[in-house]
């Protein structure tokens, strides 16, 4: 596929449903209009191609021109030359570039949520919320770069003043230096926001960027706007917007030889596995327990690192907590991801069906019981999907968290607590990125809170936090995209 300039508007709204149920417009169709939006002509890849196939129907979206260990290498090469020019940009003019791609992702993110769901088949309204993610990402990336500049921002807490900057009075000092050019890892589960919270910030710092996708068809979008972008702001250099922004389509010898190179400084990657836990105490809305809960178990269709994956529930509530979230479950609206009402799309091929199936019978192999859910969901409009319903599953006590952490699927194991400390010694055992606790006294909720209670991760009280707000919390620092320089002015 190549690159054009930009349309004057973009594509439009989704069309919506057909009479059959299927989409009105083949999801083939409407990828390759996004793409057009976006500033991408659909071509036939030369060498190598990586097809994209939509898990909705089955069908081959696009085949991308793939990328070898060689090109990867060639592009950490472009990124290294276009550095010596970046890192000497004044911070206003990084600001300037972020500020504009942010604008790119706004002004298309419509066909960016069409692409996100016909590629992951992540529903609609979870990809919109995605890319609204993706552009604050990139517009809270710009302010750090005009903070470091000492310019006027409102985003706190604030980096250091004139952070890049040496202040010439006498005495001691400490600043901060771009670091290098940054490879940034992406995955399926968060296609946008993963690259969203490394690349612009990178960008912002003075560090260019190689960026190998977790989904192709979303990158091949995005790259084209940053580079539009980047060339309505007046960036020119040897290597031009490319060795600024690199887009590396590979598979692992890629991402291999990357890992190799002396030129890359900085290897970002999605987030590890985890187990997130909840804790329904007493005193918990379990109506809302059981909507929460359900809600962030299917975030991903069951495979993103923000998922939910274990649901602690006080003894007194186990049973009243059961009835609703099998309720819940058979009341989940299952089917095409591009209908804004659907909460669960299709897995996203073979494999995480086979998850799926997987993980339920491990935790009845190893005494668990199957509540609800977990069943295939046969929709005749769309016979080569994998639609399965979540499945809820009690466990007699508190599972390995390795074991735990592994699975990849929309699936929520319940176990029973007796007292908060023992939720916490179970919770604490988890590799978690979130936890949260809904209900509760007061002086549940400051246990909770307290140093001993959350030593990591994001914590929420009351709610479960969303993928976008995980995403956030657990984002790289500014600071790690640049190195401290410390010095004597006489």
């Amino acid at each position: 596929m190549t690159s054009g300039p930009l349309p004057t508007e973009p594509a439009g709204e989704p069309t919506g449903e057909g009479p059959t149920g299927r989409p009105a417009e083949a999801p083939r169709d409407r990828a390759l209009a996004a793409l057009r939006a976006c500033g991408v002509e659909p071509a036939v890849a030369d060498g190598a191609a990586i097809p994209v196939t939509s898990p909705i129907d089955g069908e081959e979206v696009a085949a991308l021109e793939g990328a070898s260990a060689a090109d990867a290498i060639a592009a950490a090469a472009r990124a290294a030359t276009a550095f010596t020019e970046w890192r000497t940009a004044a911070p206003e003019s990084r600001a300037a570039a972020v500020t504009a791609i942010a604008a790119a992702l706004d002004r298309y993110a419509p066909e960016l949520a069409d692409l996100i769901t016909i590629e992951t088949g992540k529903p609609l309204t979870a990809a919109r919320a995605e890319v609204g993610a993706a552009v604050d990402a990139c517009a809270s990336a710009a302010t750090t770069a005009q903070e470091v500049a000492a310019l006027p921002a409102t985003a706190s807490p604030a980096p250091p003043a004139a952070a890049f900057r040496v202040p010439m009075q006498t005495g001691r000092f400490a600043v901060r230096r771009p670091l290098g050019p940054v490879a940034v890892l992406g995955s399926a589960e968060l296609p946008l926001l993963d690259w969203a919270t490394a690349a612009p910030p990178a960008l912002a710092c003075g560090d260019p960027v190689v960026w190998l996708p977790g989904a192709p068809l979303v990158a091949t979008a995005v790259a084209a706007l940053v580079a539009s972008a980047l060339a309505a702001t007046g960036w020119t250099s040897s290597t031009g917007s490319a060795g600024l922004h690199s887009l590396v389509l590979g598979e692992a010898d890629a991402a291999e030889a990357l890992a190799g190179e002396d030129a890359i400084a900085l290897t970002v990657r999605p987030p590890a596995p985890a187990a997130n836990v909840a804790i329904a105490a007493p005193g918990a809305d379990l109506d809302l327990v059981a909507r929460e809960a359900l809600a962030v178990t299917v975030a991903g269709a069951g495979r993103s690192s923000a998922a939910l994956r274990l649901l602690l529930v006080h003894e007194s509530l186990v049973a009243d907590l059961e009835r609703r979230l099998g309720d819940a479950i058979a009341a989940l609206q299952i089917g095409d991801p591009l209908d804004s009402a659907t909460a669960l799309g299709p897995l996203p091929d073979l494999d995480a069906y086979r998850d799926h199936l997987d993980a339920v019978q491990s935790a009845e192999a190893e005494g668990g019981e199957l509540l609800a859910g977990g069943e295939d969901r046969d929709l005749a409009a769309f016979s080569d999907a994998y639609f399965a319903e979540p499945a809820l599953v009690r466990l007699p006590a508190a599972p390995d968290p390795a074991t735990l952490a592994a699975v990849r699927a929309p699936v929520l194991f319940l176990a029973s607590y007796a007292d908060l400390e023992e939720a916490l010694a179970h919770r604490d055992a988890m590799p978690r990125s979130w936890s949260a606790l809904l209900g509760g006294d007061a002086a549940e909720r400051s246990r909770f809170l307290a140093a001993l209670g959350s030593d990591r991760g994001f914590v929420a009280l009351g709610t479960c936090p969303t993928e976008a707000e995980v995403a956030a919390a657990t984002a790289p620092d500014w600071r790690v995209f640049t190195q401290p320089v410390a010095g004597r002015v006489d």
